[in-house]
């Protein structure tokens, strides 16, 4: 089998340009990217040694646990990453560094204190999802990589991403394309007869991570390499048919064509509400139909009637994972909630709830304030809401499929808005013979 090849071109490549990208920038700067990059290979890695000759090995809830190879790239990318953040953080430890940092911190780090003390409360596996959120934000706060080169690195990893699942699905069709069903074709389709779901296990898990990573290829170096990528990556998530990740790209699309910063900010804070009220009023109102939203409205209302038991902290961290090792109602797709707030319900009840809603109603003001990534990091908060709307795109346990994209997103969100106050902002597609040096006073005030 030929396939695999492509995923090591893919990582070469992938580490190649960051490297070459971030070789002018500080030392955090490379550490975080080198951190985010194995995040990556957690994911990605993971949905490549997954493939074999018969096609992708598709996990359900109750299914056989991943492949040897599969752990083991996971269990290594972490420790990787662990250490990466161990480095960061020691190189980064001044008292007036950590007092001035925490803020941010309070912001990053909410959701992770309310999950940590309902882990405990139900005496449930810590795991090592949790270490790691934690070591990687504070290294993110602490280490301050600059923004910029974080959104080109993202912007990287997506642009691979993309060609390799697309080179995948036209040479090797038997393991990049698939259909739901049994049938030859999908109606679904937009593009030929079926679907592009790269080595991940359904087009929508590609299709997310297209849509997430379609705001950092407006960082890349040139126009033209933006608007190539840009384009690339929409044929890509076209072929997805993911309905949540089209839409998500289309409001990102109309974010970078509004010139003017005050109504990019408008336009970010009205799509943001719009999106918001949809992930709260979806799911509460399509629980009696457990067909609706291909099967959603099971895993909805069998979420919200679990959640009923415990209202205030939760049934069980582990609600979706243990389900099935006794009774399954909620299907055979249930790994989450299916939604960015309902998969909290269940998980951490009322506590774990509010401090997501804290933490993205922050991060989601600070996007749209005016500053040289306002699009970004706007593209970025809004497309999280709306895929958000059906999917769980925030995991703080684990890195999953999108934790590399969201949790070094969510630091660019909060890191770029600090150097907002310089009226003379460089062009985003601006080469400085010196980067490091944008925004690196005036970050410290």
């Amino acid at each position: 089998m030929i396939a695999p090849y492509i995923f090591a071109v893919a990582i070469v490549a992938a580490g190649g340009a960051i490297w070459l990208g971030a070789r002018d920038y500080s030392l955090n700067t490379k550490l975080v990217s080198c951190s985010t990059f194995f995040l990556w290979i957690y994911s990605f890695g993971s949905a490549w040694l997954s493939l074999s000759p018969a096609g992708r090995q598709i996990l359900t809830v109750g299914s056989s646990t991943p492949n040897a190879g599969v752990r083991l790239t996971r269990t290594l990318c972490i420790g990787i990453v662990l250490f990466i953040s161990l480095v960061v953080i020691a190189l980064n430890l001044e008292t007036n560094r950590l007092v001035s940092k925490i803020g941010l911190l309070s912001v990053f780090l909410a959701p992770w204190v309310a999950i940590l003390l309902v882990t405990f409360a139900h005496s449930s596996s810590l795991g090592l999802g949790l270490p790691l959120y934690f070591l990687f934000g504070v290294a993110l706060v602490l280490g301050r990589p600059q923004p910029i080169s974080l959104c080109r690195t993202l912007g990287i990893l997506t642009a691979t991403t993309a060609i390799s699942s697309a080179s995948l699905g036209i040479f090797f069709p038997g393991e990049g394309l698939t259909v739901r069903g049994t049938g030859a074709t999908d109606v679904k389709a937009l593009i030929g007869d079926t679907l592009l779901a790269g080595p991940f296990g359904s087009p929508n898990t590609l299709g997310l991570c297209l849509a997430l990573g379609l705001p950092f290829v407006l960082a890349m170096r040139t126009r033209l390499s933006c608007l190539l990528v840009a384009a690339f990556v929409l044929v890509c998530i076209a072929w997805t048919a993911s309905r949540t990740a089209l839409a998500a790209s289309a409001v990102v699309l109309v974010l970078a064509l509004i010139k003017d910063a005050r109504h990019v900010k408008f336009a970010a804070l009205l799509g943001s509400g719009i999106a918001a009220l949809l992930v709260v009023t979806i799911p509460v109102y399509n629980q009696s139909d457990p067909d609706s939203f291909t099967g959603r409205g099971r895993i909805w209302a069998g979420s919200f009637a679990a959640w009923r038991q415990a209202e205030i902290f939760g049934v069980n961290p582990d609600f979706y994972e243990s389900i099935a090792k006794i009774n399954n109602p909620l299907g055979r797709t249930a790994f989450h909630g299916h939604n960015l707030l309902v998969t909290y319900f269940p998980v951490g009840g009322l506590f774990a709830v509010a401090s997501i809603v804290v933490l993205l109603a922050a991060i989601t003001w600070r996007a749209a304030q005016p500053g040289r990534l306002q699009k970004i990091s706007a593209g970025l908060t809004v497309s999280l809401l709306i895929t958000g709307i059906t999917e769980s795109t925030l995991d703080l346990r684990s890195p999953g499929y999108l934790g590399w994209l969201i949790w070094p997103g969510i630091g660019v969100v909060l890191l770029a808005t600090t150097t907002a106050k310089n009226k003379n902002r460089p062009n985003l597609h601006e080469v400085s013979s010196t980067p490091d040096q944008l925004g690196r006073g005036r970050a410290m005030k």
